[in-house]
């Protein structure tokens, strides 16, 4: 994975079943009303109260169905209070994104499916971005600039109707650039962490590269940890010569490993994880799985490691990122602890359910309250709900409390 298009002598180094992203609660109380939230294009209900539309009593084949249309008992949403995560996505835009596999270049492909990520996440998070390296004519390897600034999404409703809103669709505008140059990774991780930190709520980074960061001037290395070397590009293919030597490529393709782990780090000590992916190589050339084990290292220290190998989100296939984002997504956005707007007045009349299945009330496996005006889910239902694999969650009043059986 080599960066090129320009004059200088910089080389570029360089999965998941089907999985929806768990949906914000709602409590849902009594039968007369007909408010209900978006839908999002693959069924996800949002339980924000800036995302409830109404509906006329007259049926709309283009909204819709209320949520007691699927068997639940009431339809009246209250929130929950939730405060959206900030979620910030570190963008590798070097040339070897510009490589085409399967008819698209990588860096379009990641486009279309970050863009479909913030448009289905809506108002359930806020969005930031930041491509690196930052662009211009004559220079390959300036720190990353920030593009779009962090910024609750758009109400789900525009999901519902296969639209962009004006949030995604200024997103999927400042992330459209033409990939360019190195990857000074390190040097970018560095730079977003002041920002970062004053964001208000939880922060997490989601960094999507094809390779190795380099672009570290000040960096030295052997030819084990020199990028052309690794890479075995002309005249590297033997170890025992540096070819990151003035004479040849230069000290700013060395792999700036150290730097890089300091700035993952550094962002895990400011309580913001930060999420690896790692795309693959086009056809002939190698992927980021030649830096696995320092993308792993990454992870581990930032605190997302996967079980197994490897330990950041390696992809294979770029069909696979839709994917992969929507995983990442579920486990941030999801969460097993729940605070109701306001407490119900009977709580032996109230269920949880996961999509259309009612959880019982089961301290072990299922869910219990913690307050008056808060619950737990508890055991395999929190498992349940972290793993992706659940679309929507409401709590339900009107109908008496599910027991296990």
């Amino acid at each position: 994975m080599r960066g090129r298009k320009g004059g200088d002598n910089l080389r570029r180094v360089g999965r998941l079943g089907k999985v929806g992203l768990a949906a914000s609660l709602a409590l849902l109380v009594g039968c007369q009303g007909r408010e209900v939230s978006g839908y999002l294009d693959d069924h996800i209900v949002d339980g924000g109260a800036a995302d409830r539309f109404i509906f006329d009593d007259d049926f709309d084949p283009n909204k819709p169905p209320a949520p007691d249309a699927g068997g639940l008992c009431g339809n009246e949403i209250i929130p929950t209070l939730t405060e959206p995560p900030n979620l910030y996505f570190v963008i590798d835009r070097s040339g070897s994104m510009a490589d085409i596999i399967n008819g698209r270049s990588k860096y379009s492909s990641l486009e279309t499916a970050l863009v479909d990520l913030v448009r289905r996440m809506g108002s359930r998070a806020r969005v930031g971005a930041t491509l690196f390296p930052a662009y211009d004519a004559n220079e390959s390897c300036l720190t990353g600039e920030e593009v779009f600034k962090t910024t609750l999404g758009d109400p789900l409703s525009y999901a519902a109707a296969g639209e962009n809103g004006p949030v995604t669709s200024g997103f999927a505008q400042a992330i459209h650039r033409k990939p360019r140059g190195g990857t000074p990774t390190g040097a970018t991780l560095e730079d977003i962490l002041p920002k970062l930190v004053k964001l208000e709520g939880d922060t997490y980074v989601i960094l999507a590269t094809d390779g190795g960061p380099n672009c570290n001037p000040k960096a030295q290395c052997s030819a084990l940890t020199c990028i052309p070397n690794i890479e075995q590009l002309p005249n590297c293919q033997e170890n025992l010569r540096n070819c990151c030597t003035p004479e040849a490529y230069g000290r700013i393709n060395c792999l700036d490993s150290t730097r890089t782990l300091h700035a993952v780090e550094d962002l895990a000590q400011a309580g913001i994880k930060t999420y690896v992916i790692g795309l693959p190589g086009a056809a002939g050339d190698r992927g980021t799985e030649i830096y696995a084990w320092l993308l792993d290292q990454m992870a581990i220290l930032g605190q997302t490691a996967r079980n197994g190998t490897p330990k950041y989100f390696a992809v294979s296939q770029m069909s696979e990122l839709r994917e992969v984002l929507e995983t990442i997504g579920a486990e941030i956005i999801a969460t097993c602890d729940f605070t109701l707007a306001e407490a119900p007045e009977d709580p032996g009349m109230v269920n949880v359910y996961f999509d259309q299945e009612v959880v019982p009330q089961d301290p072990e496996n299922g869910w219990d309250w913690t307050g008056p005006d808060s619950l737990s889910l508890r055991g395999e239902a929190c498992r349940t709900v972290k793993s992706g694999a659940v679309l929507q969650v409401q709590i339900v009043v009107g109908c008496p409390t599910e027991q296990p059986k």
